[in-house]
This record gives structure tokens, C-alpha cells and sequence, in this order.
């Protein structure tokens, strides 16, 4: 049937139908369009997160691996391009360095159509080995089975993990090996960890300390935990409080405590972390140390002696009940000030410049000096300073022990002129003895040459007791001038550098040896030795002038030499000159007394003898071996310990040229 051939109705049912169909296929169109729309999003957002991914994705289809799409952060993990992986398999591009760890992942990929997470080690196109995680899942791409693979670079994360891994290695060993008792507790007082050096501290093993003791146990004293606890959590730490423990045998401990809170994220307390530190030797070393101290100033401050301790600029730090009296003066009112109020100021000077010459070698000074009593009186005291210094050897303070040395100087003064008056006595009793007795022995010789032939016997007899007898008179006038020039200064004894005293006296010397080109010879290397040097300085001086004088035309050379013994220094001068008899080799030292060979050479005859005396007044003895082939050689010996009665502490030279100051470093 035709169209024309049809009904009314039914053309109007069939254009119903067609409008129908038409509305469907607009709906269909319009459902197609907004698919479209939502598929070509979901495109951009799945680009966008593949593109911008910082892991590397890849596609590949899963029969044959083939990757057929890639992002950038692919391309910069491992190093291929584009091109390089575009249509290559995973197997072509073997960037799997583990063969059975790809099996493997392949294994669990297509039972459970996904694997997350797995860690392997990929390989880049460098050569370098990385560590990696892979995801992948299986997805259906136009009806063909694919993997979309996301691999992760690890590399930070590895190496991060074994820093941390590091970290707590350091921190567990300075945990086990610290000194200190290190231990973590709960904040009901249960342990969860302690070091070894906590276990060495109470005695408690690991064990016992985390299953069986609660911290509660070792304090002392009641509630001295609870204590502890409030001032830990009120001020969030506590550094050296002082506690009293108990150990596991039941001794008590002085300790310090230092602790701080452990806290969870929402700020909750968790427990404690402490150190323990034993100070019970510590304090009994304090108790003992003030108790010495206490001892110490008792017997400071029941000394005569004054006793006080001053900075460098000398500023008093402390002074005993002996200084305070001397001055007249109130503890408050001298420490804190200076002392140099009660030293004459002119002796200002001389006094700085002995302390600027203190050094680590010379820490020890005696000197003396005047000062200035509250009654305006001058008077004298001798002080033995002691440098006190610091790590750089930098004086820090001095230390000071002084006494009033006036009465005794007085006392020396009346001594020195009465030992002039006698000497002037002695001289003169010698000078009146020796002469008439000369005189005599001149006359009884000259008669006996004369009259030799009328005397008898008995008168001959006479002239020999007479001779005799003025012999004796003039032996005994030289005794006495032996006895009056012996007795010189009284000895004092310091360290010597007898190198440098040597040269001195070389140096004085120095043109007469170079006028008779006399060579001087010395050991290299002369330790330091303690003697008198003033003393030591007339001994060499009159050996050498003596060799000087008397060795004649033949004397070339003068030698020094030293050594020593357990007890004594030993000094020798040679010189290769004329030398001298053995006869007189035995009275040489004997005052006054001169070889026959001196005649025409200017002298006295007391050099030697100064110089035996000197060298008996150190507690030693002198000795000559001469002969006219070899020269001659002075050796002596001087004690390494004087005897006392010998020593005085101050210099008759120095008081009689009437210094201020006196001073002798040690």
C-alpha cells in the first residue's frame, strides 16, 4: 500500500511514529554528545595527571610488553628518551635488574590484575642502579589488554632511612657507653630502658630494672619523687637537682638529676627522660677541701709571719691577723686596696721592676724592702713572694709570707763594724808582730853570718831558739790575716747558669787573653748549679788572674772544665805555663804567701786563700797539681748541700752599698 492509497489515521499514527523516533535520536544524540564531553575530561584530567605525575608512568600492552606511551618523569628517572622506549618492549629495554624479581611481578600482576608497591632496583640508561617501587594494573585499552605501570625513585628515601638508621646507631651507642646513667620511664614510674652505666649506678640488671623495679623504690627520702615530678612538669625540665638514691644493696647516693618530659603529638605526657650523675666522692672531696681550707686558715692566721695574697697590679686579696696588726689595720680596710701606701716612694720603681722580672722558670722571689708603720716609723721587711699563674703561665696572683727584718739589720750593722774594728786590730797586732819579728830574724841571721866563729856553742844555740822563735811570731801574724780575710760574706745560695757566669768572666778578661792570644776553652753544654755568686765569681776571677800572672811566656791556652758527683759540683782551670814547684804546691794557699817567681808582679798573696776559704765555706776543697811540662790545675769541688751555719739569707755587699732593695730569685 502507497502512501496515497493509506488513510488519514493512519498517515497521522505514522507521523507520530516518525516524530517519536526523531525525539530518540535527538536524545541518543544529545546523550552521545554529553558522553562525549565527559569522556574527552576525564582525557584531560588523566593527561594532566599523567603528564604532570612526578613518578614515571608507563602503558605497555600485556602479551608482548610493548610500551607505546610515556610521561616526562619517566624519561628523568631513567634516563631514556622518548624515542629510545616508544615501541619497545620491557624486555628490549632491560632496565629490570633483578630477572626473577620481574617474573615475579608479572606472577602477581596477572592473578590479581594489580600489584602494589613492590620494591626492586631499576637500572637507567647511564649504567646507575636505582631502588624503585612499581605499581601497575591491568586496564582494557580498545578491547587489548594493557599495564599501566607507576615506578617511584626511592634513591631520597633509601638514603634518608639510612641516615636515620645511622642516627640511632650513634645515638644507641652514646646511649650504652655514656658515663652517666641514662634511663627512660614511664610517668607512672615504670622503666622502659636504661643504659649500662644505670645498671653499674643501682646494680640492677636490664631485666630487673623493666620488669621488676619502679623508679619510686630508689629514692630515699618520702615524696621526693613526687617533688621531683612537680618541678619536671612545672618548669618542662630540671637540670642537677640534687637527690639522694638507694641501690640495690642498700647504700645511699648524693646524685644529680637532670631530666625532661616525653610527649606525645597531642601534647599529653608520656613518661621522662633523665641522667643520674653519682657525686658522692664529689662531695666528700668538698667536705674534705673545706675542712683543709678551715685547717689551712687557722694555721695562716695563728702565724707571726705576715701572710697575704695580691694581684699583679697589687691589689690585696687577703691578708692574716698578722699583716692587719703590723699596720694597725681592719681586714676590710686593706683587702680590696693596694699595698703600695706603705712602701717609701721612692722605692716605687725598684719595687715593680722586681715583680716584672717574675717568670715560669723564676715563680719564687726574696727580697727586701722599707715600709712605712702607721706611726710613720720606716722600717725594714724581707717578703719571699710566690707567683701564682694560670694555664698560659700568666700570673694570676702572688702569694706572699713577710717578716720585719729591722732589729736583725741593726743587729748586722753592729756586727759589721765591730768585725771592722777587729779586723783593723787583727791587721794591726799582724803588722806589729810580723815586722819586729822579720826584724829580728834579720839580725840573729846577720850575727850568726858575722859572728859565727866567736859564739860558742851555747851562743849559737841561743840564735837558733831565736830564730826559731820569730819564725813561729810571724806564722802566727799570718793566721791571723788568714783568719781576718777569710771570713767574707756569708753564702747565698741560688741557681747559677755557669755558662753564662763563664763568658762573664771571659768577657772581662777578654783583652788580656787576646793581647797574649791566650785561648780560652769551655764545655759546650754546663748544667745550672747552686752556689753562692758572688763567691763563685772571686773564685774564677782570681784563678784565671792568677794563671794570667804567673803561667809566663809560655802560657798559650786556659781550660775550663766541669762535672759532678751525687754531692758535689766539680770545677777545674788548667793553663799550660811555667807551673809551679811541688814544694810550693802545698803552701800556696796560705795568705800572704807568694812563690819566688812572683817577685817583680804586682799581688798580695791572698787570692788563693780567698779562694780555699770561699771554697770551704760551700763545704768543699781545693786542690793544685802542677809541674813545669804540663801547667797547672786548680780543682775544686763544691757541695750540692752547704752546711746551714754557712747560709744567710742576705748579702753583707749589698747592705753595705746601702740599697733599698734586695732581691733573690729562685
Amino acid at each position: 500500500m502507497n502512501d496515497q492509497e493509506k488513510t488519514k489515521p493512519q498517515l497521522l499514527n505514522e507521523l507520530l511514529e516518525l516524530r517519536l523516533r526523531v525525539a530518540g535520536l535527538e536524545l541518543l544524540a544529545k546523550e552521545y554528545k554529553h558522553a562525549n564531553e565527559a569522556l574527552q575530561k576525564s582525557e584531560e584530567k588523566f593527561s594532566k595527571a599523567f603528564l604532570a605525575s612526578p613518578d614515571g608512568i608507563t602503558i605497555a600492552r600485556l602479551r608482548d610488553g610493548m610500551i607505546f606511551d610515556i610521561n616526562e618523569s619517566f624519561v628523568r628517572i631513567t634516563g631514556y628518551t622518548r624515542d629510545e622506549v616508544i615501541g619497545k618492549s620491557v624486555a628490549e629495554l632491560k632496565y629490570w635488574v633483578i630477572a626473577r624479581d620481574r617474573k615475579k611481578f608479572l606472577g602477581m600482576l596477572r592473578r590479581k590484575g594489580e600489584c602494589i608497591g613492590f620494591a626492586t632496583v631499576f637500572c637507567t640508561n647511564h649504567g646507575k642502579c636505582i631502588p624503585a617501587l612499581i605499581s601497575a594494573r591491568i586496564i582494557t585499552i580498545e578491547g587489548d589488554p594493557c599495564v599501566l605501570s607507576v615506578i617511584r625513585d626511592i634513591s631520597k628515601l633509601k638514603t634518608i632511612e639510612q641516615a636515620l638508621r645511622e642516627s640511632e646507631k650513634r645515638y644507641r651507642r652514646l646511649f650504652e657507653e655514656s658515663m652517666d646513667a641514662i634511663f627512660y620511664t614511664t610517668r607512672e614510674g615504670i622503666f622502659v630502658d636504661v643504659n649500662h652505666s644505670m645498671v653499674a649506678l643501682f646494680g640492677y640488671s636490664r631485666v630487673e630494672f623493666i620488669e621488676k623495679v619502679n623508679v619510686t623504690e630508689l629514692y630515699v627520702l618520702p615524696g621526693e619523687r613526687e617533688r621531683v615530678l612537680q618541678k619536671l612538669e612545672g618548669e618542662i625540665g630540671i637540670r642537677d637537682y640534687p637527690v639522694r638514691f638507694r641501690n640495690r644493696s642498700g647504700g645511699e647516693m648524693d646524685c644529680v638529676l637532670s631530666a625532661v618530659l616525653r610527649c606525645a603529638e597531642d601534647g599529653s605526657i608520656l613518661g621522662y627522660q633523665g641522667i643520674v650523675r653519682d657525686v658522692t666522692k664529689q662531695h666528700r672531696t668538698e667536705e674534705a677541701v673545706k675542712l683543709s681550707e678551715a685547717r689551712y686558715r687557722a694555721i695562716v692566721e695563728d702565724q707571726t709571719e705576715l701572710i697575704c695574697r695580691f694581684l699583679p697590679d697589687g691589689t690585696i686579696t687577703f691578708v692574716n691577723g698578722a699583716y692587719c696588726r703590723y699596720f694597725g689595720k681592719k681586714y676590710e680596710e686593706l683587702v680590696g686596696r693596694s699595698f703600695m701606701p706603705f712602701i717609701p716612694e721612692e722605692d716605687h720603681e725598684q719595687l715593680r721592676a722586681q715583680f716584672a722580672a717574675f717568670n715560669p722558670k723564676h715563680p719564687v722571689s726574696t727580697h727586701e724592702h722599707r715600709v712605712i708603720t702607721p706611726s710613720g716609723e720606716v722600717r725594714w721587711q724581707q717578703w719571699t713572694n710566690r707567683m701564682i699563674m694560670d694555664e698560659q703561665h700568666r700570673a694570676v696572683e702572688f702569694q706572699a709570707v713577710g717578716r720585719d727584718t729591722t732589729d736583725r739589720r741593726m743587729m748586722e750593722e753592729m756586727l759589721q763594724e765591730s768585725a771592722e774594728k777587729i779586723k783593723l786590730f787583727a791587721c794591726s797586732i799582724s803588722h806589729d808582730l810580723k815586722n819586729p819579728a822579720i826584724g829580728i830574724q834579720g839580725l840573729t841571721k846577720l850575727l850568726l853570718k858575722r859572728h859565727k866563729d866567736i859564739l860558742d856553742d851555747k851562743g849559737r844555740e841561743c840564735c837558733g831558739l831565736i830564730l826559731k822563735t820569730s819564725e813561729q811570731i810571724a806564722e802566727f801574724a799570718e793566721k791571723i790575716n788568714a783568719f781576718v780575710a777569710a771570713k767574707e760574706a756569708p753564702l747565698i745560695i741560688e741557681s747559677i747558669r755557669l755558662k753564662e757566669l763563664l763568658q762573664m768572666i771571659k768577657r772581662e778578661f777578654s783583652d788580656k787573653l787576646d793581647i797574649r792570644q791566650v785561648k780560652w776553652s769551655e764545655p759546650e753544654n754546663l748544667s745550672a748549679i747552686r752556689a753562692d755568686r758572688t763567691g763563685l765569681i772571686r773564685i774564677l776571677r782570681n784563678l784565671v788572674d792568677n794563671a794570667l800572672k804567673y803561667g809566663g811566656k809560655d802560657l798559650t791556652e786556659i781550660r775550663i772544665d766541669y762535672k759532678e758527683s751525687d754531692d758535689f759540683h766539680i770545677l777545674s782551670i788548667t793553663d799550660d805555663g811555667g807551673g809551679i814547684g811541688k814544694d810550693h804546691c802545698k803552701k800556696i794557699f796560705n795568705p800572704f804567701q807568694r812563690h819566688e817567681t812572683s817577685r817583680g808582679i804586682e799581688g798580695t798573696g791572698l787570692g788563693l786563700a780567698i779562694v780555699k776559704e770561699i771554697v770551704e765555706q760551700h763545704g768543699g776543697e781545693v786542690k793544685v797539681a802542677s809541674s813545669p811540662e804540663k801547667g797547672t790545675t786548680f780543682c775544686l769541688s763544691l757541695s750540692k748541700h752547704p752546711c746551714p751555719r754557712n747560709l744567710f739569707r742576705r748579702d753583707r755587699t749589698a747592705y753595705q752599698g746601702g740599697g733599698r732593695l734586695w732581691t733573690k730569685q729562685i
